[in-house]
């Protein structure tokens, strides 16, 4: 298949599935999941067929037991469609703790389901599956910028060089980049070649996400469109909080409804928070995918804002897919007016990464860096061009290095 991609996910996979009786691979709808199952299993069966619901609904106890008899990993696409089978689940594995005897796959975080998570605490191995990051698209290997910025004593100008391809790939990088903030990640629909094509795939997602998805977290007596408003006012309102007030005013949606439907879209990978940090607080929503983001809001969103969003879309995979390690992203604010639009916290440091569009960052970014670095402990600051930019560092704690340098 020429559109088809190795994912940096595989081998955390076949690890779990070596240690873990059920392994779970949740992730926004199509975002690869099917393609990943086929390749790993070739027992595959889907709940979006209504043949194989229904028997696994009227009996899931001979279902599986059928299923497991074929060949291991039993791999079940959008297993959240039939709750009644993960009771029978959780007595198969007691019965049989195998590694490796289930994949489920769905498009629904099980937490957000009440018999699901009773059934399967404790038992189940979970990963995540993000929209193609650049270097997935491109063929490169994983990155490890962030892991590397967050761990090193000191920022080094040495290994930022060494970072650097040919002129010719670097060429190709920036073009992969610009191609990205049009087209997302989602690989049904990024290799469209055609703008209005992609306009109306996302489109259909997006209306089967909010008819098929949504419900099965939380019901709701909204329309599908009041619900597609809702979509679009987060989109548009970028990364700042919400005003759930003038959502109110102009959708009549009261605020409890509000805060529903954002944890069901948060559930169904529609939507990440990232929380704001330093003199404010509260969470920022951002859609899982870039294309998603900027077809919501009809229009690109202001540059800086867009390359934040490429970084977080993209340099997250570096925690989740390599070392599994606990994280946490955060935008910095102040009442000083100091701004650092994207932090990574781990276990091995803080990262915080602040675009700019000119040739040198400004005074305005050097204060935010100076202010952050005050701030926390065992922290560094990448000031992040959005045009090609020699790596740059400044001192110990700070550098200037481009997107391409960052992201591959």
């Amino acid at each position: 298949m020429p559109h088809l991609r190795k994912r940096h996910l595989s081998p955390r996979l076949a690890t779990a599935l070596k240690h873990s009786p059920i392994v779970g691979l949740f992730g926004h709808r199509q975002v690869g999941k099917t393609t990943t199952l086929e390749g790993v299993s070739k027992n595959y069966l889907t709940f979006d067929s209504k043949h194989t619901r229904l028997e696994a609904s009227e009996d899931p106890e001979t279902f599986l037991a059928k299923s497991l008899m074929t060949s291991t990993p039993v791999a079940i696409d959008e297993c959240q469609l039939v709750p009644e089978v993960f009771p029978a689940l959780k007595e198969s594995v007691r019965k049989n703790k195998a590694p490796g005897s289930f994949l489920l796959s769905g498009s629904v975080r099980f937490t957000s389901r009440k018999v699901i998570q009773e059934s399967l605490t404790g038992r189940i191995l979970s990963l995540e599956l993000l929209p193609l990051t650049l270097s997935e698209i491109s063929g490169a290997p994983l990155s490890d910028f962030l892991i590397w910025a967050s761990t090193l004593a000191e920022i080094t100008e040495s290994r930022a060089r060494s970072r650097i391809g040919d002129r010719r790939t670097q060429s190709r990088r920036w073009r992969d980049i610009e191609s990205y903030l049009a087209r997302g990640g989602l690989p049904g629909i990024c290799f469209m070649r055609e703008p209005q094509a992609r306009k109306d795939a996302i489109a259909s997602l997006l209306r089967t996400i909010i008819e098929r998805d949504l419900p099965l977290v939380k019901r709701s007596l909204l329309s599908p469109t009041v619900l597609l408003e809702l979509a679009r006012l987060i989109a548009k309102n970028g990364w700042s909080p919400l005003n759930m007030q003038a959502i109110k005013s102009e959708t009549g949606v009261a605020h409890e409804t509000q805060k529903k439907i954002l944890y069901a879209m948060e559930s169904v990978f529609l939507l990440r928070t990232i929380m704001l940090e330093g003199d404010f607080k509260g969470p920022i929503h951002v859609f899982e995918d870039q294309l998603e983001q900027r077809f919501l809001r009809q229009a690109p969103g202001p540059e800086d804002e867009e390359a934040a969003g490429l970084l977080f879309r993209n340099l997250r995979a570096q925690y989740l897919y390599r070392t599994g390690m606990d994280f946490t992203p955060f935008v910095y604010r102040t009442r000083g007016g100091a701004e650092v639009p994207l932090a990574f916290r781990s276990e091995t440091g803080v990262v915080g990464f602040i675009p700019f569009l000119g040739s040198e960052p400004t005074l305005s970014n050097q204060r935010s860096a100076t202010s952050f670095l005050r701030r926390y402990d065992r922290s560094k600051v990448v000031f992040v061009s959005t045009h090609p930019h020699e790596p740059v560092c400044l001192d110990s704690r700070t550098m200037i290095a481009d997107l391409a340098t960052v992201l591959y």
